[in-house]
């Protein structure tokens, strides 16, 4: 599951800058105020390089291709990072749904042609005898498909036509794991009680959660808590239970090849991996010397900060090195001689 943000009105830029250093995925702009979620999604845009930029727009308030010529400017303004969270507001389920393909079809970089229930594209007036037949939007989005996400009163019932992720608000109302599945949650600042709402969300299945902040808390302060101890992509380590009962099994450089070669490994002989999951300051596991364990890749700009202590036997002897990791190992942290007992300064 992946965490972004729901900017402040008249803080996205700031904001949207602070998520894209703790590395979330997104940033959603246009909650506070339906008429300026393009511009606002601008300022994030303009503020940030990497994250995306979910625009929420509410339909019914202007036309659709109207809309769809904002939303192309934000696609080229953020060089294609833009997600689009169509509210239904006040429109009922099938006029929401129509608003929403003749959206799709205006951002499809094809040449549009629409005549529904309520809107026809073009227009076919009678002072519009000579006009064509189909128009195209301009400018054109720098995706070939921008994403779309549903919200709002009738977006479930909308959503029976088009087939698109709707946003829940719920992990009981989350309706589709496995797929792309967003929602929307706020956290309040105390790191048990916000772990458990992230915990039950991953439980259920979403994907894409979009994080509020309480109005008067440290935002420096809840991002590192979100980036650090919330986030599950950050986590903790992964272990094989019962890999240690398999005894020794070579000594691999940690790379790309050595997590395909232990992946194959586990995959065959059948073990399960477990984890704690997210870690929070003075937490602390522990694994058998043989166990199989690692972490996966650190998508955020935050610094995993962590402490390794090796236990063994008291009266144990170093033996002598079978290869360049143990020597390594024994000139840095045993500083004795084969033979010799593991004690030394820095072993005592």
């Amino acid at each position: 599951m992946r965490l972004g943000l729901v900017l402040s009105e008249g803080r996205e830029a700031e904001m949207a800058r602070l998520a894209e250093a703790h590395g979330l995925f997104g940033v959603l702009a246009g909650s506070a105020n339906p008429l300026t979620a393009v511009s606002s999604a601008v300022y994030a845009s303009t503020a940030t390089d990497l994250v995306r930029v979910i625009a929420r727009v509410q339909l019914g308030l202007e036309h659709p291709v109207t809309m769809a010529e904002e939303l192309g400017v934000l696609d080229n303004v953020n060089n294609g990072r833009t997600v689009i969270l169509a509210d239904t507001g006040q429109l009922d389920a099938a006029d929401a749904a129509e608003e929403v393909e003749v959206l799709r079809a205006a951002l499809s970089n094809r040449p549009l042609q629409h005549d529904g229930r309520k809107w026809k594209v073009p227009a076919g007036l009678p002072a519009n005898a000579t006009a064509p037949k189909s128009i195209a939007v301009t400018p054109k989005p720098a995706q070939l498909e921008i994403p779309f996400w549903l919200t709002g009163a009738r977006a479930r019932e909308a959503n029976e036509s088009l087939r698109l992720p709707v946003v829940a608000r719920e992990p009981s109302s989350v309706s589709n794991p496995g797929a792309v599945q967003p929602a929307i949650t706020q956290i309040g600042g105390e790191l048990t009680q916000d772990r458990e709402r992230v915990a039950a969300w991953v439980a259920a299945g979403v994907t894409h959660l979009l994080i509020e902040l309480p109005r008067d808390g440290d935002d420096a302060a809840l991002m590192t808590m979100i980036s650090r101890h919330l986030a599950p992509e950050v986590g903790s380590m992964a272990f094989a239970s019962g890999s240690h009962k398999h005894g020794y099994l070579g000594a691999v450089a940690i790379s790309d090849a050595s997590d395909a070669l232990f992946s194959s490994m586990i995959a065959k002989r059948g073990l399960q991996l477990a984890t704690h999951g997210t870690l929070r300051a003075g937490d602390a596991t522990f694994h058998a010397g043989w166990t199989l364990h690692g972490a996966g890749a650190n998508p955020t700009g935050a610094l995993r900060s962590v402490m390794t202590v090796i236990y063994y036997a008291d009266g144990a002897r170093v033996t002598q090195p079978a290869h360049d990791f143990q020597e390594f190992d024994r000139q840095m942290w045993l500083r004795v001689e084969p033979g010799e007992l593991a004690a030394s300064d820095r072993n005592p």
